[in-house]
């Protein structure tokens, strides 16, 4: 193996019979797991710490398990199950004494050889992840993890309550958006779509740029968003809400606000199941409102975008706005209604495939993974 690949974040926990690896390397390809004597080996190419590239590592395990390592890849992670030749708590997963950066303790799959199911669906004492680490030192001679000291704990718990309520404030102001576009309509009916975008039009710029954020999250690893299709969902967003800005007869369209609601309405479903996600919860029916409420509102949301489009073209092309008229210095001409005209016909039908593939991917890997076994 190359000593030039680097190692992805792994994470460890057992039980008396199994030793489970978490291998934290999202759209993983090319995986190799092989196990010489007591030393497991990995290779794979895949999006981790150090972005997308080849990634390895290479663990000196404590005692023997069977030669038959069990690997099951998602969209996030992959899953390795070693059966051990005898059925007893291992102190340690490896050999070293000093365990690598990269490797870390998974408590929150982690049953100690002394818990048993019974106490837990009986309410047993309750234990934190920093309790248990302690506990778990204490009983087997250990000490605390560097990578889980208390000062790692408070910067976990500062990040997730960061991601909480960035999440929050992002909710809250699409809903306060949303809120306004029902509530208009329901008091002045279609007398409201006449002034709806001048009124709401900087909100409407607001939220939607304050999405680069959550790309910006992905994109440096702090979540594990995709931020490249984000980048082009958000910058889709933008330059629709410039299109209609500088068109006039767009503004007082029943389109332009259906448009507007549709893209606000995605938001409720996505940024709650975000936040409630950075607590470490998982509500099965934010999860399965967050992949499941595009089907309906995505589509709709692009057919949208495509008749906002067209029904601007006429007026970029007679108006020549955004448009290069000859004669110039670099005798060259460019017409942006023409420009609407071809884009709308070739290149918005392959954005649209490649969003709508990427939403019914996340959702097959998400629900394909809540059929799995728990372990």
């Amino acid at each position: 193996m190359s000593t030039a690949e680097p190692s992805p974040f792994v994470y460890w926990a057992q039980d008396n019979d199994k030793i489970f690896l978490r291998v934290d390397l999202r759209d993983a390809q090319d995986v190799n797991i092989a196990l010489k004597n007591k030393t497991l080996e990995f290779t794979a190419n895949g999006h981790g710490g150090q972005g997308k590239r080849g990634y390895q590592f290479s663990l000196n395990l404590t005692d023997n398990v069977k030669n038959a390592p069990i690997f099951k890849t998602t969209g996030s992670q992959i899953n390795i199950e070693l059966n051990k030749v005898k059925a007893e708590f291992w102190k340690n997963l490896i050999l070293e004494s000093k365990r690598p950066h990269w490797l870390k303790f998974d408590f929150s799959r982690w049953k100690d050889s002394d818990e048993s199911d019974h106490d837990e669906v009986n309410g047993g004492d309750f234990m934190s992840n920093e309790d248990k680490m302690k506990e778990w030192a204490k009983k087997y001679g250990g000490s605390l993890p560097e990578e889980r000291s208390s000062e790692n704990f408070s910067m976990d718990f500062l990040m997730n309550f960061y991601l909480f309520a960035f999440n929050v404030l992002i909710f809250l102001a699409h809903f306060y958006v949303l809120a306004c576009l029902t509530t208009g309509y329901m008091t002045k009916g279609s007398l409201y779509f006449k002034t709806f975008w001048e009124t709401r039009r900087l909100a409407f710029y607001t939220c939607t740029a304050l999405q680069y954020i959550d790309v910006f999250h992905g994109f440096v690893g702090i979540t594990k968003s995709g931020w490249s299709t984000g980048i082009i969902q958000v910058t889709g967003r933008l330059v629709m809400l410039a299109i209609i800005d500088n068109c006039p007869h767009l503004h007082d369209s029943v389109t332009t606000y259906l448009l507007m609601f549709v893209y606000f309405l995605v938001e409720q479903f996505r940024y709650p199941y975000y936040a409630v996600s950075a607590l470490g919860i998982e509500l099965y029916i934010l999860t399965w409102l967050r992949y499941s409420i595009w089907i309906l509102l995505y589509p709709s949301g692009l057919v949208l975008e495509a008749i906002t489009i067209i029904r601007s073209i006429p007026y970029y092309y007679e108006s020549g706005k955004w448009s290069i008229p000859m004669p110039n210095p670099l005798n060259f001409s460019f017409n942006f209604g023409i420009f609407l005209a071809i884009f709308v016909t070739t290149v918005f039908p392959k954005i649209a495939h490649t969003l709508l593939s990427h939403m019914r991917r996340q959702r097959s890997k998400k629900f394909a993974n809540k059929g799995k076994k728990q372990v």
